[in-house]
């Protein structure tokens, strides 16, 4: 007969976090313990709560189980769990990150949109180039170029994340789960919420601009057009965010000088801003669409938010916003102070799901 260890045990396993909400104390009580199910963290709560038992003769999930069948407060396990995310930003402290992340002076993936890093060298390198010479060649030019453009990206997001989700922790309402929970980040008021920070997707702003501006096929055609007015170069066999970028950086400094340049750059930054408008009024069809469209390998059901950001005077800018703390918090503390999440319902691989979400919003 399993018990209601094995129940929660077999739900999380399963994925199906839609069953741990806080209208059910005991699933949320065993989600903390699992942030802390690492046998040297368990054993410091056993000492921290004061259970008499043998540590060194359990095994790890022995002990999880010792302890959810064990009768402490929430508070206890809350103050435990506050205070290691304190001893770990004690050994980095969040300033030295953010003064890192300053450094970062351009932002650029290595790979394609659909590819990982190890796919795009295969195809376009591997695969393609049967001379070891030519081979050589490229792993001294464009394939530094590209895995150093994977590896800054890469780090920058790492850390700017860290940075975010203790923006997060640092209020009175959040439990963080010091990330040993898979889809689990933190607990503000007791509900189970995985972070996603993101941008403003490229996919909804070319739809949006398709509906809107009928007389420009697409944004990408409208900058390369107001380029061409302006006898501004690029390299046209760039990804859309590489010309995107070099347009706009280029735009912006002949702008100083020159008044086409200063009408192409605002009209530009009038249409942008009318569709981000036009997208934020749908909350719900991007939650849903954020849903729809996760990677098959990253797929989760369970409560989001997301933090959306944004440049409105440069969207290919936005990368910058993540390390703003000045411009972040506000809105973050903001957003804990209402809490809030909001049923959504979405498809994927013809399933359905049933899931709660929500968006910051943040732009400049």
């Amino acid at each position: 007969m399993s018990t209601k260890f094995e129940y929660w045990d077999k739900l999380f396993k399963e994925n199906n976090l839609q069953e741990f909400k806080k209208e059910n104390p005991e699933s949320i009580k065993w989600l903390k313990i699992k942030a802390i199910s690492r046998k040297e963290l368990l054993s410091d709560f056993i000492n921290f709560i004061g259970i008499k038992t043998n540590i060194k003769g359990n095994k790890g999930n022995s002990l999880f189980k010792l302890i959810y069948e064990s009768a402490f407060s929430d508070d206890k396990i809350n103050q435990f769990l506050k205070d290691k995310h304190l001893e770990k930003i004690g050994k980095l402290p969040v300033d030295d990150v953010k003064n890192e992340l300053y450094k970062l002076e351009t932002y650029r993936w290595g790979g394609d949109q659909t590819n990982s890093l190890d796919k795009f060298i295969v195809k376009y390198y591997v695969k393609e180039f049967y001379k070891f010479e030519e081979l050589e060649s490229k792993l001294k030019t464009s394939i530094l170029y590209t895995v150093s453009g994977y590896l800054y990206n890469s780090w920058y997001n790492q850390w700017s994340s860290y940075l975010i989700e203790n923006l997060f922790c640092e209020h009175d309402s959040v439990i963080p789960a010091s990330g040993k929970i898979k889809n689990v980040d933190f607990f503000i008021n007791n509900t189970p919420v995985d972070l996603k920070v993101t941008y403003m997707p490229s996919e909804k702003i070319k739809e949006q601009w398709k509906r809107i501006y009928k007389d420009t096929t697409s944004e990408i055609s409208f900058l390369k057009s107001k380029a061409n007015e302006l006898n501004i170069t690029f390299d046209k066999k760039s990804n859309e965010t590489s010309i995107r970028g070099v347009i706009l950086s280029q735009m912006n400094d002949i702008a100083k000088s020159d008044t086409r340049a200063q009408q192409a750059l605002s009209d530009y930054q009038d249409k942008i801003r009318d569709i981000f408008k036009n997208i934020k009024k749908d909350k719900k069809g991007l939650i849903k669409w954020l849903y729809e469209n996760q990677g098959e390998m990253r797929f989760g059901a369970e409560n989001r938010l997301f933090v959306v950001l944004y440049d409105n005077k440069n969207y290919a800018e936005s990368w910058k916003l993540k390390r703003n703390i000045t411009l972040l918090s506000p809105a973050i503390n903001s957003f804990i102070n209402n809490f809030k999440l909001i049923p959504i319902e979405f498809k994927f691989k013809g399933k359905n799901y049933k899931t709660n979400s929500n968006i910051i919003f943040i732009s400049n």
